[in-house]
């Protein structure tokens, strides 16, 4: 309060109402009748009383409900005291919570690559358009890339590389959860399936006359005079997600179940089930801790039981 009053900065401070404090001659007059000059504005909070903390009109609720939380931290801080978020008593109260309460309805299930290759020949079945090879390369590659659509979006042509017919090696220069802008190399391998996502794509850029440009791999294609016109921006959530999800549903997912993030989950999953250690699937989907990492991931029945045959081996029918 001394440096705020010297440099007559302007701030919100809390303090208890402790009289014989040495700092108390900053905030009351010496006889204690009024407040001192330098206090521009006061209110007395009684912290028996609940709508004290409760401002009548919405606009007070605004200015006064960011300034608190801060002075209450501020006052935390400058008296050596720990933060009350970080008190263990805190800390379990909040880790209890989340064990009980209950997914979200925004969690999506994952996909399997069954249902991925399901859905792509659905697309194929009901038009050789470059709408829906670019939605099934965009399953594809969700899939197997483990991407986001923050990902999708960001994918760049001249960020492509296809060695040969068998690996196909993306760039990016920043990831949603790259906090040092470190940039990442995801490869892909090619794979003998009709929902290859080397194959896809190199057949999308063919189609779509993307090659040795730079624009987005993904983008609205719209119809002009007949003819399908490959946007230049990338495309929109909603253009993806509503084309997406319509193959889903045509193959029997629900949409309330299945999403964008259902392909990231998906394919973490099978990695994960199919024994691949966990650094290289992490490093491939870009998670830097094993608690985000582990959330996408739903263990089969097939590993499951796997415990059980690991601890018996030489009793198994």
């Amino acid at each position: 309060m001394l440096h705020m009053r010297a440099c007559k900065a302007v701030g919100t401070v809390i303090v208890p109402w402790w009289p014989k404090q040495q700092w108390w001659h900053l905030v009351r007059s010496a006889d204690g009748s009024r407040w001192a000059a330098a206090v521009r504005d006061a209110r007395e909070i009684n912290v028996t009383r609940p709508r004290d903390f409760v401002p009548a009109r919405r606009e007070s609720l605004t200015r006064r409900s960011s300034a608190i939380p801060a002075a209450i931290a501020a006052f935390h801080e400058f008296s050596s005291s720990g933060k009350v978020t970080e008190h263990p008593l805190v800390c379990a109260v909040r880790n209890y919570a989340r064990r009980v309460q209950p997914a979200g309805e925004n969690r999506k299930e994952s996909i399997t690559w069954e249902k991925v290759e399901q859905a792509n020949l659905w697309l194929a079945g009901q038009a050789q358009s470059l709408r829906n090879l670019s939605l099934a390369t965009a399953i594809s590659l969700g899939f197997c890339g483990f991407f986001r659509y923050d990902d999708l979006s960001h994918i760049r042509v001249n960020n492509l590389k296809l060695v040969g017919e068998s690996l196909l090696e993306i760039r990016f220069e920043t990831r949603k959860n790259d906090q040092y802008r470190e940039g990442s190399l995801i490869v892909l391998s090619a794979i003998e399936s009709y929902s290859c996502p080397v194959k896809s794509v190199a057949l999308l850029l063919q189609r779509a006359g993307l090659e040795g440009s730079s624009r987005p791999l993904f983008s609205a294609v719209s119809v002009c005079y007949g003819v399908e016109v490959y946007g230049k921006t990338p495309a929109s959530y909603q253009y993806l997600r509503r084309g997406i999800l319509e193959a889903f549903q045509a193959v029997g997912l629900p949409a309330k179940q299945f999403g964008l993030h259902s392909l990231r989950a998906g394919g973490a999953t099978q990695a994960a089930n199919q024994g691949i250690p966990d650094r290289l699937w992490m490093e491939h989907g870009g998670w830097k801790s094993q608690r985000s990492a582990f959330g996408y991931v739903k263990t089969s029945s097939e590993v499951k039981a796997g415990v059980t045959q690991a601890m018996f081996p030489s009793l198994q029918p």
